[in-house]
């Protein structure tokens, strides 16, 4: 009798035991993946949007060394912050021209108050050291020569990403993100071409030490670097090689044989050149001659051999006063239409993919100027330096 009822109280629990187990079951089965959600506790989705939930406040627009997030349209948030800053403050060894190149940006955004100092390397370190030290910062962009960038401590750079530039060759980024080098400065031999002969062209560049050149030449006294960068050319740069002896005694037989005129900076000597001064300016400035050729069909000419070309640089500040505009700044200067527009301004030749039909580009490819670019990591304080005082010894000073 007793087995009796025990089947029977089997028989009407078992079924409700089931049915709780496995209710239990799809609960902590449902738990472990939830689905998205719209409420403002939710994490966002990976998927950017257009327009954020109204419950959710969009995320703080990131510090110029990180990247925004996928979830916010960049651009409109950058513009935003940098509307707030008003303005942005530029630095540059190559702001002559600036007013011209900076159009565009002006135009689009013409709330932003643009304020450009041209300068040379030295000078602009030299404020950015004092700022510094005064706890007082003015720069927000920057642009120096390489070679001097690389003097410059870390801890003045923002590290940027650099968005605008992500198809640009992998080498014009520096390793740790400091900068972007930009544009390339060629110096090498320019000649009149209405003084001097086709027979009488050099073809080397130990041709124009050749005393038939007595009289005819000119240097400029700001070329420092003039025995480093033939150093560092002829040495082909393979682990921090350089040829002084090549380089220093070219120089010494172009002295002696040649005894040249002197004059100051590249321009200058490249219009007396142009006026009947002098035949031959064996370390002048490509960009100054391109530029003269093209706007004023000056007769000018370059030799076949291969021209040292110096690397300048863009950085956003570490202290930036604006950093949103900063970043805004730097976007444009290195966007196709920035670049392009940059190049066909200064004459300068951007290493831009997008600028590879620019004037002072192309002008290059028709004449076959051949490019060597010298590595940052040879042109050191201490061989600049080394450079530097060699040279003064050739000027006799």
């Amino acid at each position: 009798m007793e087995r009796k009822r025990l089947s029977v109280l089997v028989a009407l629990v078992l079924p409700a035991l089931v049915l709780f187990a496995s209710s239990s079951i799809v609960a902590c089965s449902s738990s472990t993946t939830p689905r998205p959600s719209s409420s403002s506790t939710a994490q966002p989705s990976a998927i950017p949007s257009s327009s954020p939930s109204p419950t959710v406040k969009p995320s703080p627009l990131p510090s110029p060394s990180a990247s925004p997030s996928p979830t916010v349209n960049r651009q409109e948030q950058l513009e935003a912050a940098a509307k707030k800053e008003g303005a942005v403050t530029f630095w540059a060894t190559y702001a002559t021209e600036a007013n011209k190149y900076l159009a565009p940006f002006k135009e689009r955004y013409p709330w932003l108050k643009v304020e450009v100092w041209q300068s040379t390397n030295a000078p602009i370190v030299d404020k950015m050291l004092a700022e510094a030290k005064a706890s007082k910062y003015s720069v927000d962009v920057f642009g120096l020569a390489e070679e001097t960038a690389v003097q410059v401590p870390a801890s003045f750079y923002a590290k940027y990403d650099w968005p605008s530039a992500a198809k640009w060759p992998a080498e014009t980024r520096q390793q740790e993100g400091l900068y972007l080098r930009t544009t390339v400065n060629a110096q090498g031999p320019v000649y009149n071409t209405k003084a001097v002969p086709a027979a009488e062209i050099p073809k080397t560049w130990e041709d124009m030490a050749n005393p038939r050149w007595k009289g005819r030449t000119v240097v400029s006294l700001e070329t420092d670097e003039a025995v480093l960068v033939l150093a560092a050319m002829w040495g082909e740069g393979k682990e921090g090689k350089l040829d002084w002896d090549r380089a220093l005694s070219f120089w010494q037989n172009f002295f002696k044989n040649t005894q040249p005129k002197t004059g100051s900076g590249f321009t200058t000597p490249t219009k007396l050149m142009v006026a009947g001064e002098y035949d031959l300016f064996p370390y002048g400035s490509v960009n100054a001659a391109v530029r003269m050729k093209a706007t004023e069909g000056s007769p000018l000419g370059f030799i076949p051999v291969q021209y040292p070309a110096r690397p300048s640089v863009l950085a956003i500040a570490k202290d930036a006063p604006h950093p949103n505009a900063a970043r805004l700044l730097a976007d444009y200067m290195t966007s196709d239409e920035g670049s392009v527009l940059f190049s066909n301004t200064m004459y300068m030749a951007s290493l831009s993919p997008a600028a590879e039909n620019s004037i002072p580009l192309r002008m290059y490819a028709e004449m076959g100027l051949k490019r060597y670019i010298l590595p940052a990591a040879l042109m050191t304080a201490e061989n600049t330096k080394k450079s530097g005082e060699l040279w003064k010894k050739l000027l006799g000073v």
